[in-house]
């Protein structure tokens, strides 16, 4: 009996030691705007101007978070996650399509990941990882051109259609001719990230969902956060746009990412603003948060700086940070933050300056494709920035 205790204590401290790098629900904490020099008059102007876009039919819902020196200060659901064919209220736990912000927050973050462990180098040509690719002018063109949306590539095609497998749509691209010389122009490549996930999927030897899953959501404690979103997560999904008769809730939104079973490294991630939070967190903190530390800070640094060789182009390694893609910074942030759009609404700017992000998550496309976040973005982004009176 003694020996059969003991071998049950032993296997419970095994097991303890084997999650000690693992928490499930992180949350940051809340506390007023006042707390952290904010302006709560200022800054609860923004539930009119969203109010505003769902009632002009802009975007049917959505969730708001900002947070200031490590503090969710403001967090609220407005409108609805679903119109039809049946109505169903936005809630503050929403999961969203993120669309391309699958680029910067799990692709990018993949990629840095493998760079930090010593198994890519970013000046390394894709073909090295990829062969196959180094036809058609493209031998030169270096992992860092397709972060930085210049490496040749164009931006999409229309795989949906052609009947490829993962294996055929990935030699596919890596097939295609340049649309321009790589490295003299700045085209947002859908196609750039689909190689860098494959790019993660052979380095890593699991595919990309299950790499940035175990070594990024897991130990950040996002459990809200990941590819292919399982039955008990789609009735708390936004609802998108109709796929065959169906209204898509849970379901991946992008047709290439459809193409590829909903895994692929420029869409395809689903999340929400409480597991972002946490992730943006650790983003300011230098890549760490509550004692787990992810990333270095020089990986931090040269993630969310600029990177491109283009002129009048800045972006960093997956992130946005000066280009036309920049929106949703508003008028009176300063320039230096970095951030990202996706196609269903979703949209993030953090500004490290001022140690403040904002997450405005919104189904824009449903029910129709026809709605429009880009201004409701930089609204609000213009509310919280003249709410900070701390600087």
């Amino acid at each position: 009996m003694m020996i059969l205790k003991n071998c049950f204590l032993i296997s419970v401290l095994l097991i303890s030691i084997s999650f000690t790098n693992y928490v499930w629900g992180r949350t940051l904490p809340m506390d007023t705007p006042e707390s952290v020099g904010m302006s709560s008059d200022r800054l609860k102007r923004v539930d009119r101007v969203i109010d505003e876009s769902i009632k002009n039919k802009e975007i049917p819902g959505a969730v708001l978070l900002v947070s200031h020196k490590g503090k969710i200060v403001y967090k609220k659901a407005y409108g609805y996650r679903m119109v039809t064919p049946r109505q169903e209220k936005m809630t503050v736990d929403t999961i969203f399509d993120m669309a391309s912000i699958t680029k910067p927050m799990a692709t990018a973050s993949g990629i840095m990941l493998l760079v930090e462990d010593g198994k890519i180098r970013l000046q390394d040509p894709v073909a090295k990882y990829l062969p196959g690719f180094e036809v058609k002018g493209k031998a030169d063109v270096p992992v860092a051109y397709l972060l930085t949306h210049c490496s040749g590539l164009p931006a999409w095609d229309r795989y949906a259609t052609k009947n490829l497998d993962r294996d055929g749509i990935i030699a596919d691209i890596c097939s295609k001719d340049t649309a321009y010389e790589p490295g003299t122009k700045f085209v947002y490549s859908d196609l750039g990230f689909v190689l860098l996930g494959e790019i993660i999927t052979r380095v890593s030897g699991v595919p990309e969902n299950e790499f940035v899953a175990k070594n990024l959501y897991s130990r950040l404690g996002m459990e809200h956060t990941g590819y292919l979103p399982p039955d008990s997560w789609k009735a708390q999904c936004a609802a998108t746009e109709p796929r065959g008769g169906k209204m898509m809730q849970g379901e991946v939104h992008d047709p290439i990412a459809y193409a590829l079973k909903g895994v692929a490294g420029h869409a395809g991630l689903f999340s929400t603003v409480d597991d972002m939070a946490v992730y943006f967190q650790m983003l300011l903190n230098g890549g760490v948060i509550d004692g787990i530390r992810i990333y270095s800070p020089l990986t931090i640094r040269e993630m969310t700086k600029n990177q491109s060789p283009v002129a009048a182009r800045d972006y960093g390694f997956g992130w946005v940070i000066g280009t036309s893609y920049a929106g949703q910074r508003g008028d009176i942030f300063p320039r230096g933050g970095f951030g990202h759009t996706g196609w269903t609404g979703t949209s993030v700017w953090v500004d490290p300056t001022s140690q403040t992000f904002i997450v405005l998550l919104t189904n824009r496309v449903h029910p129709d494709g026809k709605g429009d976040a880009g201004r409701v973005r930089a609204l609000v982004s213009n509310i919280v920035a003249s709410s900070i009176m701390d600087e």
